[in-house]
């Protein structure tokens, strides 16, 4: 979490997507926990608020799929936290959504050696990986009314209450999840305009994956479609 973010985005340049996805997630469970058992909402209100302005700002200009989703990172980190000043099962939802959706979008990235918003050209030789990307990207960024947005409306509706603290979180929450949303409408935006060089023949039997890489995929996409109905609702 900012301030102390710097070193993050150096190391996920350095490192591999899988390793990656393992830092972006997992990685986040027992640091999260030790921290939120030991500090005070002073504190938290702090590294929320910092956490919230400078990943949203520093994602400006970026040509790095790797550092775009590292920056995109340390703003739900911002979420996360606030979800852990409201109750465990806020935290584990949102926690839980974020991972699934974060896996879904680095997956395709690994599988199509992507590191940079000009190599997004690699895709328009398999349209289904291109949807998947679009549609899970979009979806990390809160884009309603996809499944990104649910957990943020849980915790929306659970942390506006009358204290200003809580107000002020919000604001900053909902302006920089606007801000990170450009990010990745940048990138849906570069894959819509590239022009395909290669005729793809079958782009179902293209989409080589693992079991594991297939059921994420699944998974995300399952997600989406039923929040979609649910979130047009609320």
């Amino acid at each position: 979490m900012a301030p102390t973010h710097f070193w993050f985005p150096q190391v996920i340049e350095l490192i591999n997507w899988t390793q990656a996805i393992i830092l972006l997630t997992w990685q986040k469970i027992a640091p999260i926990i030790l921290l939120f058992s030991c500090l005070d909402f002073l504190i938290l209100f702090v590294l929320i608020i910092f956490s919230s302005v400078l990943g949203s700002i520093s994602g400006f200009n970026i040509n790095s799929l790797k550092k775009i989703i590292t920056f995109s990172s340390i703003t739900h980190l911002a979420w996360i936290a606030s979800a852990s000043l409201i109750n465990f099962k806020a935290w584990i939802i949102y926690f839980s959504i974020y991972s699934l959706i974060s896996c879904s979008v680095v997956i395709i990235f690994l599988f199509n050696n992507l590191s940079s918003i000009n190599n997004l050209n690699n895709l328009t030789s398999n349209k289904l990986r291109k949807r998947f990307l679009l549609l899970n990207l979009i979806s990390l960024g809160g884009l309603p009314p996809l499944l990104g947005i649910f957990p943020k409306i849980i915790i929306l509706s659970l942390i506006t209450h009358t204290l200003v603290q809580e107000i002020i979180i919000s604001i900053f929450l909902i302006v920089s999840s606007a801000i990170t949303l450009f990010f990745y409408t940048k990138i849906v935006y570069s894959c819509i305009l590239l022009n395909s060089s290669s005729q793809s023949l079958n782009s179902v039997k293209n989409f080589n994956s693992s079991p594991l890489s297939s059921f994420i995929l699944s998974a995300s996409l399952i997600g989406n479609a039923i929040i979609m109905p649910l979130v047009l609702l609320i």
